[in-house]
């Protein structure tokens, strides 16, 4: 595991090598983060000329370094950075789009779990053990969430689960 010191240490080695690659000025790095979560931090940075002005960057993203596996990884700047958290809580990658994600929200009795097993692994990538897994968390009430391979698979497969006495939606919410 590491700690919130090397976490900080290996971003900014990070950043000044991209800053390397990007310019040729003489400029230094800012870097801070928000919180403190399960996962490990979110890096928030900024290129200072040799004043302390902050220089304009093009797609300078937060980055969140997990802290079991040391791994940084760039959000994005389309969304506010609380979207790819959330994102990154919700799925594990700050990109994922949820339009194509389906949760298992509840299910009647006489719920047919095999053929549950069927479609999820006909409208996701999911093999037989990962599809039974998601099926039995969502009989346990544990509202799993999963990807579809397309919107258009996302919005089958919820269809095809309430046949199957299971409830599911697209797009859970998030805030």
């Amino acid at each position: 595991m590491y700690s919130y010191e090397i976490a900080l240490e290996m971003v900014t080695q990070s950043l000044d090598d991209c800053l390397d690659d990007m310019t040729s000025h003489e400029c230094k790095l800012s870097v801070s983060s928000e919180g403190d979560y399960d996962f490990g931090w979110v890096f928030f940075y900024a290129y200072l000329d040799s004043n302390g002005t902050v220089i304009k960057v093009a797609g300078n993203a937060s980055l969140i370094f997990e802290k079991e596996t040391g791994k940084i990884i760039s959000t994005g700047t389309a969304y506010p950075t609380n979207y790819y958290i959330q994102m990154y809580l919700l799925t594990g990658d700050p990109h994922s789009d949820l339009r194509k994600h389906v949760k298992i929200t509840g299910w009647e009795d006489g719920a047919r779990a095999i053929s549950a097993i069927k479609a999820l692994r006909e409208h996701t990538n999911l093999g037989l053990a990962a599809a039974k897994t998601i099926v039995e968390s969502g009989l346990a009430r544990e509202q799993p969430i999963f990807e579809a391979l397309t919107l258009d698979n996302a919005h089958k497969l919820v269809v095809q689960l309430a046949k199957r006495g299971f409830t599911a939606l697209c797009s859970p919410k998030v805030d």
